[in-house]
């Protein structure tokens, strides 16, 4: 991994949706889940999420 800062970051935040993320990242099958347990997991995957929003952002705007 070279780098994580996206060249574009301002597409980068227009990429991001905290409902889809969160949506995507607690599913059904988890339910009952405790508030500490779902904050955890959102702050674990939340990298990786970033790190591809700032990778699509930049193919995005490659292409433009």
């Amino acid at each position: 991994m070279e780098r994580i800062e996206p060249d574009s970051p301002d597409l980068a935040r227009e990429l991001w949706d905290v409902e889809v993320y969160v949506d995507t990242m607690l599913t059904p099958d988890m339910s009952p889940i405790n508030k500490g347990h779902a904050l955890s997991l959102v702050e674990d995957f939340l990298v990786h999420h970033v790190i591809d929003l700032a990778t699509q952002a930049d193919r995005t705007a490659a292409k433009a």
